[in-house]
């Protein structure tokens, strides 16, 4: 893989593990005077949180949740899960090896560089050889070596490739690497015609582009609100936070002891406002004379308006959103605040 010196690059792995893989890459690019970014995803907590340590950003979750920026990344190293089968939004299960790629497809730029490991035996699989064969170009296909036993501890052989531009109805498929891998669920074909990497060096190689700048990054995860609404109303950090307001429970600052109890600043209005409308902070606050009944609410409407412009009408749709919260006091008063 070739890079240019004094110039950026970016590099993301979908299945980071503890992120070593990317940081010995990035930190002998580095000797070079080249800044490869290193962008991670992991499910697993230990080796996410060390992960992060080695990567420069790095997401704890699957990778099937994540949202990020298509056509972005100009080089992506992948090395999914094997066996374990993912059931898709249209209930038909596919294997992780796959169901990965065509994800990470997604994320890498046209011209962009895709290296892809797996057992040998799953490019013998239509669905996978066919989509390398379809969308890709400058394809070599490798194994792990013979020295010290490499290739026999986990079997696997490495796919690289050059992401094709897309085009309307494009033909364009690789008969030569589609017809290549019928036979790599073959062992003793696998050993006899797949060259190893140590056999590849100096014989070819993929100049990686330039990071595009220009292009923003979405790189987050999808949060499943129910379970995370659920969840904050739960936190340590949001029972603190009513205790402050229960003062006439007998609750004193005094008191707090755990880190989750110590408040790292004040509570603004607008933080306050925003616990009510969730609904987080509904319910009784306060004891006797200082009891008041909470409730918040949220409600988003719109705003049409119209710019008369030479040859066409130019319409503009505003969001907005108007909080209300209604406070019961002990006298009987009932407040409607918007």
């Amino acid at each position: 893989l070739q890079m240019e010196s004094e110039r950026a690059y970016a590099c993301f792995d979908p299945c980071c593990g503890e992120g070593t893989i990317l940081r010995s890459f990035a930190d002998e690019v580095k000797q070079v005077g080249i800044q490869l970014d290193t962008y991670g995803v992991e499910l697993d907590a230990n080796r996410y949180g060390k992960a992060k340590e080695q990567l420069d950003v790095v997401v704890r979750s699957g990778f099937e949740s994540m949202m990020i920026s298509h056509d972005y990344f100009p080089l992506i190293f992948l090395n999914p899960p094997y066996n374990t089968e993912l059931r898709t939004e249209n209930t038909k299960s596919e294997k992780m090896e796959f169901n990965f790629l065509k994800r990470a497809h997604h994320y890498l730029q046209e011209g962009g560089v895709m290296v892809y490991v797996i057992p040998y035996d799953r490019f013998a699989r239509d669905e996978i050889s066919y989509f390398l064969a379809k969308n890709y170009e400058e394809i070599g296909l490798m194994r792990f070596g013979d020295e010290n036993e490499e290739f026999e501890q986990f079997k696997q052989c490495v796919f690289i490739g050059r992401k094709r531009a897309a085009t309307k109805n494009d033909t364009y498929f690789n008969d030569r690497f589609a017809n290549f891998c019928e036979n790599m669920s073959d062992l003793t074909f696998v050993k006899k015609h797949v060259n190893t990497l140590a056999e590849m060096v100096n014989r070819k190689d993929w100049s990686i582009p330039e990071l595009r700048h220009q292009n923003k990054l979405i790189f987050t995860s999808r949060v499943d609100y129910k379970s995370a609404y659920e969840g904050v109303g739960k936190s340590e950090g949001i029972s603190t936070f009513k205790k402050r307001l229960n003062r006439g429970n007998g609750y004193s600052l005094q008191d707090e002891k755990t880190a989750a109890e110590r408040a790292k600043m004040p509570i603004a209005s607008g933080q306050l406002g925003l616990l009510l409308i969730t609904g987080v902070a509904d319910g009784l606050l306060g004891e006797g004379d200082t009891l008041h009944a909470v409730r918040g609410s949220e409600n988003v409407y719109y705003e049409n308006s119209f710019e008369q412009l030479e040859t066409t009408t130019k319409e503009v749709v505003l969001q907005k959103r108007r909080a209300k919260f209604i406070i019961a006091t002990p006298i009987g008063e009932v407040k409607e605040l918007v």
